[in-house]
């Protein structure tokens, strides 16, 4: 069910007005940012006080995308890790990666690598890990131009892991093989 409340605590389903709307509701403080966490999407009142439910993860797939697009999920990256459509570039491969993490689908990010980080790649870990994350946010710095079949993208992915927040500044290759885009290196920065 997807919650909106006036009254801090006190929440109630409005099933029938769209998530968009709900995302712009007017209430008695401002929104300032979404928190996704395992189970829930948060809206934090200006000044941090209160919390509200949005939606449940159940109804992930109609709200505004985890990887930062402004887009709807299901019209991002729900696409590539919902309707198993194939990402065009390496950006958007990347996005919906991000977006996988967030939502601890390791299954998605082990079927889009490749080479060393797949052979490396400890699934089990990985999911432990991404469940415990609190995925605060994704920031793109650049997308290279694709030459050939390979692309790279340098981003930054912010996350919080015990009370502390961290992040990941990386510089990811990419690969295009028979139509279908690989994660296949990655070097931190």
């Amino acid at each position: 069910m997807i919650y909106h409340s006036n009254r801090g605590a006190s929440c109630s389903p409005r099933a029938s007005y769209p998530v968009c709307l709900l995302l712009l509701w007017p209430t008695n403080s401002l929104v300032r940012k979404f928190i996704i966490n395992k189970l829930y999407i948060y809206t934090i009142s200006e000044h941090g006080r209160s919390c509200k439910i949005l939606a449940t993860m159940r109804n992930l797939y109609l709200t505004v995308c985890p990887c930062g697009s402004g887009q709807l999920y299901k019209q991002c990256c729900g696409l590539f890790i919902e309707e198993n459509q194939l990402p065009t570039t390496p950006e958007s491969l990347m996005r919906s990666r991000y977006t996988a993490y967030s939502q601890a689908n390791i299954a998605y990010i082990v079927k889009t690598m490749r080479d060393a980080p797949a052979k490396n790649y400890n699934a089990d870990e990985a999911h432990l890990w991404a469940q415990q994350a609190e995925w605060l946010g994704l920031q793109v710095i650049r997308a290279t131009p694709v030459i050939g079949t390979q692309g790279f993208v340098e981003f930054i992915a912010h996350y919080r892991l015990q009370g502390k927040e961290h992040k990941i500044h990386e510089l990811s290759e990419f690969r295009c093989d028979n139509g279908r885009w690989y994660y296949v290196a990655g070097k931190q920065l």
